[in-house]
């Protein structure tokens, strides 16, 4: 797939210019993470949303809007690849890192309410 190619092409840029701390080189996994997740290739989804938002915490924070995004994306592909214990496992925890921004809790309150909806 052209996208998978492309996202997979920019991280590594990322990674050469920025370096693989920095919360670019995080977005670019997290893009080719949705990138694989769209073609239902799900576990390299995991895999690459897993060491974007590892790299997003360290370089933003675990409450930081795209790291929350990323956590979501996440789950998503933890409840795809029928591991809906480890999903909701990491949004409750990111529920708790968010409790003091409302618009963040109510996103993460929704995913796990999702989660809940599709067992």
């Amino acid at each position: 797939d052209e996208a998978i190619v492309l996202h997979r092409q920019a991280a590594e840029m990322q990674a050469r210019l920025q370096g693989t701390d920095s919360h670019l080189y995080g977005l670019a996994l997290v893009r080719l993470g949705g990138s694989l997740a769209g073609a239902g290739r799900w576990e390299e989804a995991r895999a690459s949303l897993e060491d974007g938002r590892e790299c997003l915490i360290n370089a933003l924070g675990e409450d930081h809007p795209r790291t929350v995004a990323a956590t979501i994306a996440l789950a998503e592909a933890h409840a795809a690849l029928g591991r809906p214990g480890a999903a909701r496992a990491l949004l409750e925890s990111t529920l708790t890192a968010v409790s003091d921004d409302a618009e963040q809790a109510d996103q993460v309150q929704q995913a796990i309410d999702e989660l809940a909806s599709d067992a």
